[in-house]
């Protein structure tokens, strides 16, 4: 089989009883990071099965960035446009921030356009992969010896599924008023003002009348910069309102106007902050990137546990042991239950959340900080976290829902929590 890479078909026939491609074994739905990330380990890992991706868009274009600590090697690295080995927070209403680094542990900026090229040319060079683009999935049915797709232009069936199509809130669910809401902006300006070996994790030195809010600035050049505007937990903001926050932003703090810079280009998104709670696997089928709970609860970071979770499928599946584990998010149980007590917390007091942030970065070594953020902490490292961070509201918590389900107590305060408060866009 050569690979495909094909637009949307005419739509068939309602009366028409469509035949069934069943030449693949494997099916992916959805092929941005998670799915395309897929394909590449399970190439990696030399399977040589067909394999069946099926994706909405009909071209790929730079949409997006992931950004990650350098913790580990992924097949990725090497495309990186961009590096800090310094960071800072900044704390609410002062000019007070915590900064530090690491030469060994750094920032990376991927764009994504670099990362869809990489897997596409290597989908081109792979026999058993066919990609089909501009597909409109219409259902999924789940057989006992097959999974069943239908799209607007075929039916295909496969042993199994892979479920990359995307995280999507829903209405009136119990995670919907845990996201990370952010609009970029990639802009130029005239004169130099950024400081280029250093980027900004949290800003926090906007409103927070609206829940916890802060600016991330991931600073290219002295002239070139991405600034991104996000809120913790709220309801949903109007692209306008993010614009305008920008705006005022860069005119308060950086002394630039409308008319002192360009901007280049913008990315927005949505992140989920529950974790996987809810996330399912049937015998069949199997979610995986957002969908499958890959973002981190307390972070949204998703790019290196997207890489993890599509690894670990692949090795199963090369071990032939795709249904030795159970379904399960990216992540160990010591890291969902600090999730879950930290998102309790601000559940709790979220007017807390710039002192919370800026302490953690400055009161713990900046490696252990890093490994704790990307899943790689020692014993050691989570002591220094406890320490610096949490009081005795953290200890008996802690205490209470240890032996339990790590989110049981603390959902019970997050679902309590009055945080979907309709804001004016």
């Amino acid at each position: 089989m050569s690979p495909v890479i094909a637009e949307k078909k005419d739509c068939l026939d309602n009366d028409s009883t469509p035949s069934i491609d069943s030449g693949h074994r494997y099916l992916v739905l959805g092929a941005g990071c998670a799915g395309l990330s897929l394909v590449w380990h399970m190439l990696e890992a030399g399977i040589n099965d067909p394999i069946l991706v099926l994706e909405q868009r009909r071209e790929y274009v730079n949409d997006r960035t992931w950004c990650y600590w350098n913790v580990e090697p992924t097949a990725f690295d090497d495309l990186a446009d961009f590096s800090w080995c310094k960071w800072e927070v900044v704390a609410e209403g002062t000019t007070a921030k915590a900064e530090a680094g690491s030469a060994r542990l750094p920032y990376i900026f991927l764009a994504s356009d670099r990362f869809y090229q990489r897997v596409l040319d290597r989908i081109a060079a792979s026999p058993n992969v066919t990609l089909l683009l501009g597909q409109q999935v219409l259902r999924v049915e789940e057989r006992a010896d097959a999974v069943i797709v239908r799209t607007a232009a075929a039916t295909y069936s496969g042993e199994r599924l892979f479920d990359s199509s995307g995280w999507r809130p829903a209405a009136g669910g119990r995670h919907s008023k845990w996201l990370q809401h952010f609009r970029g902006q990639r802009i130029r300006t005239e004169r130099p003002v950024f400081n280029p070996s250093r980027l900004t994790l949290m800003d926090h030195r906007v409103s927070q009348k609206d829940g916890p809010h802060f600016v991330y600035l991931l600073p290219f050049s002295p002239n070139e910069a991405l600034v991104e505007n996000t809120y913790l937990f709220a309801a949903s903001i109007s692209p306008a309102r993010h614009r305008a926050e920008i705006a005022d932003y860069l005119a308060q703090f950086h002394g630039l106007g409308p008319r002192d810079y360009e901007v280049l280009g913008e990315e927005h998104g949505t992140i989920p902050m529950g974790g996987g709670a809810g996330v399912v696997r049937t015998d069949r089928i199997e979610r995986i990137g957002l969908a499958g709970g890959a973002a981190r609860s307390a972070t949204g970071y998703a790019f290196l546990r997207i890489q993890r979770q599509c690894c670990d499928i692949a090795r199963r599946m090369a071990a032939g042991s795709l249904k030795a584990r159970s379904g399960t998010v990216p992540g160990g149980r010591k890291y969902r239950i600090f999730d879950a007590i930290m998102l309790a917390a601000l559940a709790r007091s979220p007017h807390l959340a710039p002192a919370f942030f800026t302490t953690l970065f400055q009161r713990s070594p900046a490696e252990s900080v890093v490994r704790f953020l990307t899943e790689r902490s020692s014993i050691r490292d989570d002591i220094w976290i406890i320490r610096s961070l949490f009081k005795w509201d953290f200890v008996r918590m802690l205490l209470r829902i240890f032996w339990r389900q790590p989110e049981s107590e603390a959902r019970q305060v997050i679902d309590s929590a009055p945080l979907t408060k309709a804001l004016p866009r």
